[in-house]
């Protein structure tokens, strides 16, 4: 089952992706909640 195909509900873990940070480097989401609690948001843009 792929996560990001199938979709996340309420309460599932977070999926380890790995995202461009601020400098444009790829970073792991597994690197950040590691050292500690990750929140993640998505917020949805009505432009």
């Amino acid at each position: 089952m792929n996560p990001i195909q199938e979709g996340l509900r309420i309460g599932d873990p977070a999926p380890d992706l790995t995202l461009p940070d601020a400098s444009g480097q790829p970073l792991r989401l597994s690197a950040l909640w590691s050292v500690a609690p990750l929140a993640l948001v998505f917020i949805r843009h009505y432009g």
